[in-house]
């Protein structure tokens, strides 16, 4: 084995397996050097632990976590605005893109408002439809399994509304652990 690994044992020698510490201990015993390094460092160890803690500056744990506060609503503050970049930059290609579809062929602002008006009727046929359907699947159920459901669509929009009105009044008017600002 090369004396490198030997040197990198004596410096770590609190993760050494069993086997390991044995064959540190014949190369200690063969290499002079190496048991002076040994012993030099088993010294310089002793010492750094027989050192007295120095206590920190008066105020530091404060200043600290002050500035882990800072630093975290900055990292917030970056992925926000960098969330509102990507989403922004998405919903202008969106636009961009239907744009560029709905104007193919058009050359007057007429063949243009012809063109929005046919979409807005296609979709507004195929809202019809989806509902119609919708319509006729609840209709063929049950009464009161049509009003259970219903409750039950009235309570979870209900419940929705009270999470988020909730976490909107924490977050504007109440202070949030770790870092949060009033």
């Amino acid at each position: 084995m090369k004396p490198q690994q030997y040197e990198r044992w004596i410096f770590e020698s609190e993760d050494l397996s069993p086997e390991q510490r044995a064959q540190l201990e014949d190369q200690l015993d063969r290499d002079p050097d190496q048991r002076r390094l040994a012993a030099a460092w088993e010294a310089v160890e002793s010492e750094l632990m027989a050192a007295p803690m120095a206590a920190p500056p008066a105020g530091f744990a404060a200043r600290w976590r002050q500035r882990l506060a800072a630093r975290k609503l900055r990292t917030a503050q970056r992925v926000d605005w960098l969330t509102l970049g990507l989403l922004l930059g998405a919903a202008l290609l969106t636009l961009i893109l239907l744009g560029a579809g709905a104007l193919g062929p058009i050359t007057t602002p007429a063949e243009l408002g012809k063109a929005w008006t046919s979409d807005l009727v296609g979709l507004r046929r195929s809202a019809d439809a989806v509902f119609g359907v919708a319509g006729a699947m609840l209709g063929s159920l049950p009464p009161l399994f049509q009003v259970s459901l219903g409750l039950t669509l009235l309570l979870t929009a209900g419940w929705i509304s009270v999470v988020w009105l909730a976490s909107i009044y924490r977050y504007a008017y109440q202070e949030i652990p770790n870092g949060g600002l009033k």
